[in-house]
């Protein structure tokens, strides 16, 4: 029988913070094809008794994922439908965030970035051009050059809508040495050589997900060799083996990321694991839940334990907090955030907070 976990939502306010509250970043689609209702990124402020203040806001093109760079007084900003990225100053602690530059990464629609664990360079999916661009860092995080752009190709899925190469993500593998890149238009998971002296990646392989799958994103367990992707065109997550000594992803399992009798329209969007590794999330846009797997002591096996029904509608966006006390959503279609509590026991969400922000695409919490 479907197994939904329907919750009661109420604010209060997180439980870590500075001495000022929650200090968060949010950013949220701008353009109207994305049906984009907000200004671009804010950081925002929650209090003890769960107000939201905006204390800064940078006006920009659709804001689709943030980077923090180690010292933390950087914000890196994927664009969607652009050919850009952005650099924001931040100081959280005194409430200021400032445009500080922006730079073109050779390539389109720059859905997703990140910074390498030693802070030298960020690398770029370009979503509408399949390539990877490569940017220097100063060691303070200022955007330097753009120092490399390696094109992806391999031949597209099946779907109308996989045109070609689509990479979705950029995901460091945990000792840092490899860069794997979901391609959601090649039905693939490119696994790179990331070179950290000089700052550039090398194609050493790819990993093939199940045809027509879109693979989205991956979470990586906390401690075992295994990671986790949320594919988006079919619903269903992926289990892969990673062999660093042998630079190989090995697919070992699938499971549906949807409840067994839904019929309507649906595609993946968002996932992350629990520090503990013993529960998965993923968010489904279209059933407009957030799914909740038990993760065997091995990792190898997903048991779905229900669909938290209150995600708002179209989650495309999760964070879990950093001790695993808080899974945050971002949901799209209903214009706001929400902090669901977790029990730690069953992986089970409550509603706690809820925060009204237009269109929102990506959260950084701070």
């Amino acid at each position: 029988m479907e197994q939904i976990l329907r919750i009661q939502g109420h604010a209060t306010a997180g439980r870590r913070g500075t001495q000022h509250g929650i200090r968060l970043l949010a950013g949220g689609f701008t353009a109207p094809k994305r049906e984009g209702r907000a200004r671009g990124a804010s950081l925002l402020e929650i209090g003890a008794d769960g107000r939201c203040v905006a204390l800064a806001e940078v006006a920009m093109s659709n804001p689709a994922w943030f980077a923090v760079h180690p010292a933390r007084r950087t914000v890196y900003v994927g664009h969607a439908d652009e050919a850009y990225v952005s650099a924001l100053a931040l100081d959280a602690d005194e409430g200021r965030l400032e445009l500080e530059s922006t730079l073109a990464t050779g390539g389109s629609s720059t859905l997703h970035l990140a910074c390498d664990p030693g802070g030298d360079t960020l690398l770029v999916a370009n979503f509408g051009s399949g390539q990877v661009s490569m940017i220097g860092l100063s060691a303070v995080g200022a955007m330097q050059e753009l120092t490399g752009v390696v094109s992806l190709s391999a031949p597209p899925g099946p779907l109308p809508s996989q045109t070609g190469s689509q990479p979705h993500q950029i995901s460091f593998s945990p000792d840092g040495r490899f860069v794997l890149v979901p391609d959601r238009g090649c039905d693939v998971i490119w696994i790179c050589a990331f070179d950290a002296r000089a700052g550039a990646i090398e194609v050493a392989g790819r990993a093939e997900a199940p045809p027509a799958a879109g693979p989205r994103h991956i979470a990586w367990h906390p401690f075992l060799p295994i990671a986790y992707v949320v594919h988006e065109l079919d619903s269903s997550v992926g289990v892969y083996e990673w062999s660093a000594r042998q630079a190989r992803l090995g697919r070992l399992a699938v499971r549906s990321a949807l409840p067994p009798r839904y019929q309507d329209r649906n595609i993946g969007a968002a996932i992350c694991i629990a520090p503990d590794g013993r529960h998965l999330y993923v968010s489904n846009r279209g059933q407009d839940a957030v799914a909740v797997f038990a993760v065997a002591p091995d990792g190898l096996d997903l048991q779905p334990q229900g669909w938290t029904a209150e995600a708002g509608r179209s989650p495309r966006f999760m964070q879990i907090s950093g001790d695993g006390s808080s899974l945050w959503v971002a949901a799209h279609g209903s214009d706001d955030i929400r902090r669901f509590d977790v029990d730690r026991d069953s992986g089970a969400l409550r509603e706690a907070l809820r925060l009204r922000s237009p269109s929102p695409a990506c959260v950084a919490l701070l």
